[in-house]
């Protein structure tokens, strides 16, 4: 029974290959939702990390800098077919 009130709520705590029909689910800390259209399908996580160095000015807008090298960095890697 659910805190909630709403009788039983599946787990997938060790996986479920495929739901079983339309509804609620207990989800844990660290789970993953996958939708429909990329089950099955390899999927990549990168999280680069960028190293600056050097004096930088304080008008500089390190946050906009850093957001374009990941633009820059995935569509180099969707050119070579990594991604």
């Amino acid at each position: 029974m659910s805190a909630l009130g709403l009788g039983f709520i599946p787990s997938g705590q060790t996986g479920i290959a495929k739901v079983p029909r339309d509804g609620l689910y207990n989800l844990h800390k660290g789970e993953e939702v996958v939708p429909r259209t990329k089950a099955g399908q390899k999927s990549i996580i990168f999280k680069p990390t960028f190293n600056i160095t050097g004096n930088i000015a304080q008008d500089i807008d390190m946050d906009a800098i850093v957001r374009r090298a990941g633009r820059q960095t995935e569509m180099d890697l969707k050119q070579r077919g990594i991604i």
